[in-house]
């Protein structure tokens, strides 16, 4: 999760290795006890939002008015655990991320969706953003397949057809 005070944390999942989770299309889950703390900050920037990219190695956050950051949790520093590979601006607070096929879906605050393109990780572009009518200040995007699910902090969720990712159809 995200601690807008102490960066990226992860904690424990579960209490003992007997309980059994089911993690669709993942392949391995990591395992940390509450001890073990994954701390990654980005100059004093609370983190919003986080997801993985393609595996449990890089990760993207949500650094509100500062975009998203791109990063490498599997490399240590001497203060921390990852670095920063990049960053990109987003005309919003970016919150909620999803990723999918190199594609960083961004819940951008009141500026609506935000689309990151994040096929190379060390120069992601941003590539668009749409505004709804009703949406008010989206909070958390999730994505499968060809739709993505866009939660507003006061107005719900709404559900759109990402088949073409420059021009999302909404679903009512």
């Amino acid at each position: 999760f995200c601690d807008q005070g102490d960066g990226i944390q992860v904690v424990t999942i579960w209490e003992d290795s007997s309980d059994f989770l089911s993690f669709p299309e993942i392949d391995t889950v990591a395992v940390f006890s509450q001890d073990e703390r994954l701390t990654l900050r980005q100059g004093g920037i609370p983190s919003k939002g986080m997801t993985t990219l393609g595996d449990f190695n890089t990760v993207a956050v949500g650094l509100l008015d500062f975009g998203v950051g791109i990063a490498d949790i599997s490399k240590e520093t001497e203060e921390e655990d990852g670095i920063w590979l990049s960053d990109v601006n987003t005309p919003g607070e970016a919150n909620g991320l999803a990723y999918q096929d190199g594609i960083i879906y961004v819940a951008d605050g009141f500026a609506g969706l935000s689309v990151v393109d994040a096929t190379s990780l060390t120069d992601p572009q941003f590539v668009t953003n749409w505004q709804y009518e009703n949406l008010d200040h989206a909070i958390k995007t999730f994505v499968n397949g060809d739709y993505l699910i866009l939660m507003d902090e006061f107005d719900g969720f709404f559900f759109f057809d990402i088949t073409d990712r420059d021009d999302p159809r909404f679903l009512d």
